[in-house]
């Protein structure tokens, strides 16, 4: 129950500080950087609730995990690690709080490949940790990751079509949602140097840290782990 909570005051907050009228109000009422506070404070209670709450809940299991989803997901986890890090090192036109619109050739190149690295490096971890784990704290716990990050994009996009008018469309024609969409339809084209080489060697290096440190970071070992 605990955790179940958790996980929805996990998402729903995000959401509610991110995408509604409330982000509005409460930024008239603190000023930005008070908003921007208060945005933080709650995004890190909320996980450190939902965290605590999952070490602590029962593991009724459902399935037992096989052996080819860890393997998966160790496939998938580089994946991961290199789309966060180029995520969150580039200018981000598509954040929740103070993304500003970017011109033709300001675009970072993830960005070509898709509008929302950050989303899809949540997505493809959460999904493949639900998949690996057959439990019900799992599911729940990796579950409130999948859904935001299934709904942020579809609410970010939302905000930011109004917020930039013309502009969202100019820079919407230059990327695509779903990964590579842009660049098969040939509405943009990207080279792995416009990525950033050193990014994506730092985004293997931090897979091969998570990798190492997995046991000491969730108590599992890798030779059980999901």
């Amino acid at each position: 129950m605990a955790l179940t909570l958790a996980a929805l005051f996990f998402v729903a907050s995000h959401v509610l500080l991110s995408s509604t009228p409330l982000r509005t109000r409460l930024a008239r009422l603190f000023g930005k950087t008070g908003f921007l506070t208060i945005y933080v404070l709650v995004s890190v209670l909320s996980l450190g609730w939902l965290i605590v709450t999952f070490f602590d809940a029962p593991r009724d299991v459902f399935w037992e995990d096989p052996l080819w989803t860890r393997g998966l997901l160790m496939l998938a986890m580089p994946i991961v690690s290199v789309l966060l890090v180029t995520g969150i090192t580039a200018k981000n036109p598509t954040m929740a709080v103070v993304g500003r619109p970017l011109k033709a050739d300001e675009i970072p190149g993830i960005f070509r490949v898709t509008r929302h690295p950050v989303m899809w490096a949540l997505a493809i971890w959460s999904g493949g940790h639900m998949l690996a784990n057959g439990d019900a704290a799992s599911l729940i716990f990796f579950g409130a990751f999948l859904t935001l990050s299934f709904a942020g994009p579809f609410l970010i996009e939302r905000k930011k079509r109004v917020e930039w008018g013309s502009a969202w469309g100019a820079f919407a024609g230059q990327s695509s949602v779903i990964p590579f969409a842009a660049i098969v339809q040939g509405r943009t084209k990207v080279t792995l140097a416009e990525i950033g080489w050193g990014k994506i060697l730092f985004g293997l290096l931090l897979y091969a840290a998570f990798m190492l440190g997995h046991q000491w970071l969730s108590g599992v070992a890798l030779m059980q782990f999901s």
